[in-house]
């Protein structure tokens, strides 16, 4: 598990970019435009811990299970760039590798 603290930015809720986004990230809370965009990621909640700490779960732990070759919407967190830069490589992957994993396993058409 990888843990990382960050500090939610003063964000204005009336800027164009938060309320054209597409979706937020999971977590600063900065809107992202376009999902496919984005990197996906596993978060867990662990009770006792700081607002601003989150917790991250490997993405080769998911293969198979809830994780890729399922809709990422379900079982994925979505972190926008500024925050995937924090994140080691195996705890993140792309929208696109998300949805070729879905596709393989015949469950929609990309």
């Amino acid at each position: 598990m990888f843990v990382l603290k960050v500090e939610k930015p003063n964000l204005d809720p009336y800027h164009p970019r938060q309320w054209n986004a597409d979706v937020e990230c999971g977590i600063c809370g900065r809107g992202i435009p376009n999902r496919k965009t984005c990197k996906i990621a596993i978060t867990k909640w662990v009770p006792g811990t700081p607002e601003d700490t989150h917790h991250f779960l490997k993405i080769a732990e998911y293969e198979g299970t809830t994780g890729p070759g399922y809709d990422p919407v379900a079982w994925g967190t979505f972190i926008g760039s500024h925050c995937a830069k924090k994140l080691p490589k195996e705890y993140r992957m792309t929208w696109n590798k998300c949805m070729k994993e879905w596709a393989k396993n015949d469950y929609c058409d990309t």
